[in-house]
């Protein structure tokens, strides 16, 4: 058996603005996981919750992350004069809740992460944190090429992380004319994922509002309203920009007050982008759970595309975390005991036994 898994993620700031090609985020690994495992087959299936009781076979005419990723390995097998060996899949999401809830962890980059790294293993394809980010995109892409890939950064590499996102438009024409190995040995333009040091004392607050979002949905009415007042867009654009650099900035020299005033600007660079767009980024319950954090010292913003979801608020040291985390309580909005899983080069195992990167079992 081979078995990988990969964390969820949060947004910390840049969202909307890490859509475009050079847009910048500033993203953090969490200590929730999709784990998935392979055992040798005479026909690839998968077997997952969100597909019902039977497995599905491989190349059924389903057009999700699960079959982009293995296609997109598989791809790559061939590319070097291998045939792709068939697994039985299993997909184990610890990303919700035990009732389904969702909280908006991205589920499915990390599906997606951890199939290429089962995948990958199984047919002897040499990974490193990069290469997986990479294969992780173009099947990510094939599917919803708007995407950003930030979720999927978190999910591959672990951490804190500031990235910068690609042109996947390019990227898949890239793939589509040369192959997927090409496209990997290739230049990636703008791409960057880069580490930043954990900040001191796990200053990380999750509040989740009950209330799931369309991350697609929201990006998508996005793209439609700003075509209209493209001066204005790249305005937010370029003060979200500003904010993640400032903020990255802060967290990599360990500054507390700069780095509270990163994210109250990343919250402020939304909230125009709202006014511009009428998107309801931040809901009334995301205003309540911020400024019952802005109340205790802790800068707040919503987390994500918004529209419900999670807020996040990073707490100093001199911040009363328990009544902090009461208010919420008391407010309907649930505190999530979360905390940032480390970065990838560094991460053997997850905290129930399923390996990081993958492993071999009997």
């Amino acid at each position: 058996m081979i078995e990988a898994s990969a964390p969820g993620k949060l947004f910390v700031a840049g969202e909307y603005a890490v859509v475009e090609p050079g847009g910048s985020a500033i993203l953090v690994a969490v200590d929730r996981f999709v784990r998935v495992s392979g055992l040798d087959a005479e026909a690839g299936s998968v077997r997952s919750s969100h597909y019902g009781a039977e497995p599905r076979p491989w190349g059924a005419e389903v057009h999700d992350v699960v079959s982009a990723a293995i296609e997109v390995v598989g791809s790559l097998a061939r590319d070097h004069g291998r045939t792709p060996r068939p697994l039985a899949l299993t997909i184990d999401s610890g990303l919700d809740d035990a009732d389904g809830s969702k909280y908006g962890l991205g589920s499915s980059a990390a599906v997606v992460v951890a199939i290429v790294r089962v995948l990958a293993e199984a047919n002897d394809v040499p990974l490193d944190a990069q290469t997986t980010l990479r294969l992780a995109l173009l099947a990510t892409w094939a599917v919803n090429p708007a995407a950003s890939g930030g979720d999927v950064a978190a999910s591959a590499l672990g951490g804190w992380i500031r990235y910068r996102s690609a042109d996947a438009a390019e990227l898949l024409d890239r793939r589509e004319r040369f192959g997927v190995a090409e496209a990997l040995a290739g230049e990636w333009g703008s791409l960057a994922a880069t580490a930043l040091p954990a900040p001191e004392g796990e200053p990380l607050l999750v509040g989740w509002t009950g209330s799931p979002a369309s991350t697609a949905a929201l990006v998508g009415r996005s793209r439609q309203e700003r075509a209209v007042r493209d001066a204005d867009y790249r305005a937010f654009f370029a003060e979200s920009d500003a904010a993640v650099a400032d903020l990255g900035a802060a967290i990599a020299r360990g500054d507390d007050d700069a780095r509270a005033s990163g994210i109250r600007r990343a919250r402020a660079a939304l909230a125009h982008y709202a006014t511009l767009t009428g998107i309801e980024i931040e809901t009334p319950a995301l205003t309540e759970l911020c400024a019952i954090a802005e109340r205790h010292g802790a800068p707040a913003k919503s987390s994500g595309a918004g529209g419900g979801d999670c807020g996040i608020a990073l707490a100093g040291r001199s911040v009363d975390r328990e009544r902090l985390r009461a208010e919420w309580l008391a407010a309907d909005i649930r505190p999530l005991d979360l905390r940032a899983w480390p970065h990838a080069t560094t991460t053997t195992e997850a905290p129930t036994g399923a390996a990081a990167t993958p492993r071999r079992t009997p």
